[in-house]
């Protein structure tokens, strides 16, 4: 907050996010039919394991869940985008798509 110019770019994203925080009303619909994979940081005091596993309701299709080893901010651990674009990867390769169409990774 100290630098002006940074806050002048960030302040804008900052407010839309917080409005849009206030104006949420959470309403129950059907599952999204597709499948949810949650990933979370294993030390992390605010977005619990339970809290990620909630996911699973809002969902008809599988659902999986991963804990990584750090924090809320997992991500920046070194070695953690590596692993977690390792895990997505995998994920995307047992995908069930439409109609029971198994999504293949292309990359092998």
């Amino acid at each position: 907050m100290e630098h002006q110019e940074l806050r002048a770019l960030v302040a804008p994203a900052l407010r839309a996010d917080l409005k849009m925080h206030e104006r949420y009303v959470y309403t129950v619909e059907e599952p999204l039919p597709f499948p949810i994979t949650a990933f979370g940081g294993s030390a992390d005091t605010s977005v619990s394991e339970a809290w990620l596993r909630g996911w699973e309701r809002h969902t008809a299709g599988e659902f999986r869940w991963q804990m990584f080893p750090g924090d809320h901010f997992y991500l920046h651990e070194p070695g953690m985008r590596t692993e977690l674009l390792r895990a997505l990867v995998r994920r995307v390769g047992t995908v069930q798509g439409p109609a029971g169409s198994k999504v293949q990774d292309s990359s092998h």
